[in-house]
C-alpha cells in the first residue's frame, strides 16, 4: 500500500488546518475578488443609468459592508478547515480575479 505525501511548501500536513498563514492568504485574496467584481459592477451601473435615490445608496452601503466583512468571515471559517481546501479558496479566488481583469480588458477594447 503506497501513501500519499501531505506535504505542500511550508505546511507540513494539508489535511490538518493552517491557523496563521493560509487563512490570511484566504482572507486577503478574497477580498482582491470582491473589489474586481465590484470595480466592474460599479462601472456597469454608472454606464447604465444615474443613481436613484436612497435605495442606491442603501445598496451602495450594503456591498461595501460585504466586501470588508465578507473576507474576514471567510479567513475565519478557513481557520478550521483544512489547508487543501484553503489552498483551493486561494487558486479559485486568483482565477476568479483574473478572469474578471481580462473581460474588463476585453470589454475596454470591444468599445
Amino acid at each position: 500500500m503506497c501513501s500519499m505525501n501531505k506535504v505542500f511548501f511550508w505546511i507540513s500536513d494539508i489535511t490538518k488546518p493552517d491557523k496563521l498563514w493560509l487563512p490570511i492568504a484566504v482572507a486577503v485574496f478574497q477580498f482582491m475578488q470582491m473589489k474586481t467584481i465590484s470595480w466592474r459592477s460599479n462601472k456597469k451601473k454608472q454606464q447604465a443609468k444615474p443613481d436613484e435615490g436612497k435605495t442606491a445608496k442603501e445598496q451602495n452601503m450594503a456591498q461595501n459592508m460585504m466586501n470588508y466583512l465578507m473576507p474576514v468571515m471567510v479567513g475565519f471559517i478557513a481557520r478550521s478547515l483544512s489547508a487543501g481546501l484553503s489552498l483551493y479558496w486561494i487558486a479559485t479566488s486568483v482565477f476568479s480575479t483574473g478572469q474578471q481583469l481580462w473581460m474588463a480588458w476585453r470589454d475596454k477594447t470591444r468599445n
